[in-house]
């Protein structure tokens, strides 16, 4: 009986030993999941490239330094000064000791660019003595020594001597700049300068500047607005389906189209004026009436003989408003649509009648467009001969134009 249980006890101690292992197993997997999927997240919320902080290099960021110093000397804040030498240089902990040639060589190298300061080689500045004091080995330079120091400014005809000083943290870099004269040993001049108020001031410059030109563009694109939005002329030259009387004329149709535009271009008020012809009228001569024309005039009981025919010649004069659905009053790169809706008069000899449109412009480029419609004449009554009257029943009619924005 035991040797039976005996696996299985055994397994069961396994097991738990394999548990832990795998419980672990599973929580590296879940993490490396949840962390990849966190650096997605996190990839999707970044800032675009363009606002990421710029990675720069020691050098890069010493050069900046030294960039800044070129520019006080630019402003002359050491031409008093005929001649100088560096006298020390001294680095922080964990720079390099052959900065100290790279350093001296970066300003004197500003020295000679941007100040009529001349800066002279001090060799003998850094030459290194060793003498016995007091039993002991001590190492000396003529800096440490002022008399020594004062012959040499006196041999060299140095006005005054450079200590600089270069520091890198963790979160920042100071270079710092101090100007001594050679005889008094007053300190003429000082000027520490840290990355973090350089490339902070740089910010705020660049914020401005961007804020600046933002502000022109903002102000350059709504005066142009302002100037396109304005007032609208339209002219287009299409066909009219004009319901006039009994039945529907076609008509060439020539349309003058005069607008304010405001809220931004977005709504436009106006008139709309339209002169409406037959293209028979254009072609040739027709009959105005069917039958003899001798039997105009015979009427009997109201009733005439003769068929009264459309009028040839019409116009129209609508009171429009219009708004914009799609599109900007300044973009020519893609169409332009939008709605229009109207209310007039449709008018020829002996003939008028209250008519609604309802249409829709679409503009291709800036100054092409495309208007179709469609309108509603209300019934009327004309007048034949100053006599007699025909009432009219009005109806449905339809347009299409095609012409230039101004």
């Amino acid at each position: 009986m035991w040797g039976f249980f005996m696996p299985v006890a055994l397994g069961y101690k396994n097991l738990k030993r394999f548990i832990p292992a795998v419980a672990a197993l599973l929580a590296t997997v879940v993490g490396v999941q949840t962390a990849r999927g966190n650096s997605q997240t996190a990839g999707e919320s970044a800032e675009p490239p363009a606002q990421q902080l710029q990675v720069k290099s020691f050098n890069e960021v010493l050069q900046d330094l030294v960039n800044e110093f070129s520019f006080d000397l630019r402003a002359k804040a050491l031409n008093s000064l005929r001649t100088v030498s560096v006298r020390r240089v001294a680095l922080g902990e964990g720079i390099p000791r052959t900065y100290e040639s790279f350093v001296e060589t970066q300003v004197s190298d500003s020295f000679r660019k941007h100040s009529g300061t001349k800066v002279l080689q001090c060799t003998n500045c850094r030459v290194r003595r060793t003498v016995v004091e007091n039993g002991r080995l001590v190492m000396t330079t003529p800096i440490n020594n002022p008399q020594e120091l004062d012959a040499i400014a006196s041999q060299l005809g140095v006005d005054a001597w450079l200590d600089v000083t270069l520091i890198y943290q963790e979160t920042s870099m100071v270079l710092s700049f101090h100007v001594f004269d050679s005889k008094s040993k007053e300190l003429l001049w000082t000027k520490l300068y840290n990355t973090d108020n350089i490339y902070k001031k740089k910010m705020e410059q660049m914020e401005t500047t961007s804020k600046q030109q933002s502000d022109a563009a903002a102000a350059a694109a709504a005066a142009e607005r302002e100037k396109l939005s304005k007032y609208n002329v339209t002219t287009t030259l299409g066909w009219n389906r004009v319901p006039n009387v009994k039945t529907g004329a076609n008509m060439i149709a020539f349309n003058f189209r005069f607008s304010e535009r405001f809220n931004y271009g977005v709504d436009e008020v106006g008139t709309r004026v339209s002169g409406f012809v037959a293209p028979s009228e254009v072609i040739s001569d027709y009959p105005k009436i069917s039958g003899d024309p001798a039997s105009v005039a015979e009427i009997v009981d109201g009733t005439s003989k003769e068929v009264i025919l459309p009028f040839t010649r019409g116009y129209g004069l609508f009171a429009i408003y219009s708004h914009l659905l799609k599109g900007d009053v300044l973009q020519t790169d893609s169409p332009v649509w939008g709605m229009e809706f109207g209310a007039g008069t449709i008018f020829s000899k002996g003939y008028a009648c209250f008519a609604f449109r309802a249409g829709s412009t679409l503009r291709l480029g800036q100054r092409f467009l495309l208007d179709a419609g469609v309108a509603y004449n209300l019934p009327t009554s004309i007048s034949i001969k100053s006599k007699y009257k025909y009432t009219t029943p009005g109806g449905i009619g339809a347009d299409v134009a095609f012409g230039l924005q101004f």
